[in-house]
């Protein structure tokens, strides 16, 4: 009797471990589209409304004081494509792209030089920035089975940041520039696929730095 409870469990367990090994050698690849949350957007809708007088102070970096301006932020969501190949049950290699759009509008702007003490103006600025990252990812997949995928893991890459500029002030504009590139570091800590069908899923992921910090989407796998 024990023999057989035995030989039993040990069918079930060789059974599941079967079931998820051939799960990954059916679906190699994944294609993910995702909608991002980031810590640069949730700036920008924080500062929304807010007055620079309110936190502005001369620092030793910028070395400017008294500056003033009403600020108005907008972001939208880190628009992401990602590609993944399963190198292994265990690991996956891949890339993936984001896009995010920002931008903040500044009237009554002022500030002084603290080192020549003059003093610039601007009755309005105007900015839109483009974000993009271009990146590869690893992925370490553990506690899988038919329709869960879990993963953590890192992405390195480089962002391109965009600026157009409008202003009254042109000295502000050739200071602000047109944009600027980056190399980029990202750590996965915790993600989550689940599929609702054999090949359609929606996915979760958490991350630190960026391009997002949340990450919600839809993914296919095959």
């Amino acid at each position: 009797m024990n023999i057989s409870k035995i030989s039993f469990t040990l069918s079930l367990l060789f059974s599941l471990s079967f079931g998820v090994m051939a799960q990954n050698a059916d679906f190699k690849s994944n294609l993910s589209v995702n909608a991002g949350l980031t810590v640069i957007g949730a700036g920008f809708k924080t500062l929304d409304g807010k007055n620079f007088e309110d936190f502005a102070d001369v620092t030793s970096e910028t070395e400017i004081s008294d500056v003033q301006g009403a600020f108005s932020g907008r972001a939208t969501p880190a628009i992401q494509i990602n590609y993944d190949y399963a190198v292994a049950k265990w690991f996956s290699i891949g890339g993936g792209v984001s896009f995010q759009s920002l931008g903040f509008d500044v009237s009554d702007f002022a500030y002084t030089n603290d080192e020549t003490n003059e003093r610039t103006t601007a009755s309005a600025i105007s900015a839109d920035i483009n974000r993009f990252n271009v990146a590869v990812r690893a992925l370490f997949h553990y506690g899988n089975s038919n329709r869960v995928d879990m993963y953590s893991g890192f992405r390195i890459g480089a962002t391109r940041y965009g600026l157009k500029v409008e202003t009254t002030n042109q000295s502000i504009k050739d200071d602000l520039g047109t944009g600027f590139m980056l190399p980029s570091v990202q750590i996965i800590p915790f993600a989550l696929r689940g599929y609702v069908t054999e090949n359609i899923g929606i996915s979760f992921e958490t991350a630190i730095l960026g391009p997002h910090a949340l990450a919600l989407g839809l993914n296919y796998r095959f």
